[in-house]
Formats: C-alpha cells, sequence, structure tokens
C-alpha cells in the first residue's frame, strides 16, 4: 500500500508533464541535460555510438564523460519512448523509484508503515 501511494504521489507531483505534454524543463535541463540526451538518443537510433559531441562548446567527449551515463541501463526509456516525453518519463521514473527506495529502507529498518511512507513521500 505505501508503494502504491508513493508512486500516486509522485504522479500527482509529475501530472503536467505526464498527462498534458508539458515539461518540467527549466534552466540547465532543458539548455544543457535535454539537448544531451537528445544528443544520445538520435546517435543510437541512427546506429552509432556517440563518441563526440560537436555541438557544444566545440565539441565535448560524450562517451567519456560519466554525467552523460551512455551505458546506463535505463537509458532504453530514452529508446523506446516518443521524444520529449521520454525524458518526462525518465526522471518521474527515477524520483518514483528513489521514493519507494526511501520507504523500502525505512520498513527494513523497522519503522512503521506510516513512517515508512512519509519518509518515501518526503524524500520523494
Amino acid at each position: 500500500m505505501p508503494t502504491a501511494l508513493i508512486v500516486l504521489a509522485t504522479a500527482a507531483v509529475f501530472w503536467r508533464p505526464l498527462l498534458t505534454g508539458g515539461t518540467l524543463y527549466l534552466r540547465e535541463i532543458g539548455s544543457y541535460a535535454l539537448p544531451l540526451r537528445e544528443y544520445f538518443r538520435v546517435s543510437v537510433l541512427e546506429g552509432r555510438l556517440p563518441q563526440w559531441m560537436p555541438h557544444m562548446n566545440l565539441g565535448l567527449p560524450f562517451v567519456a564523460d560519466p554525467g552523460n551515463s551512455v551505458f546506463y541501463p535505463p537509458n532504453v526509456l530514452l529508446l523506446a519512448l516518443p521524444w520529449p516525453q521520454a525524458f518526462d518519463i525518465f526522471i518521474f521514473a527515477h524520483v518514483a523509484l528513489a521514493a519507494g527506495g526511501a520507504a523500502g529502507l525505512g520498513r527494513r529498518l523497522g519503522v512503521g508503515s506510516t513512517a515508512a511512507a512519509a519518509g518515501g513521500l518526503s524524500f520523494g
């Protein structure tokens, strides 16, 4: 029950991008992270490994930058879903998973289900 509550509460926070096609992107996410993820997505869908990003700062090493997480398994979401909603779902899934993990940790440490849910909600 607490897990479903946490996922629903997280979805309530992310309702606009999940249901209306709105956006989460402000500041550096929209100007830095989103273009990098989109470059990753386009490169992989074209069948090439994105080794070099030529479009920013006269070029950046792409695979070598751990911030780009080229080999991170959940990046499959970015390939399988339509863009830019894929990025919204990618962020939502990470927040929901982190909140659920915090609640699970609370339960594992022996707190009650209400306290675990509160911990998960406050983390997420």
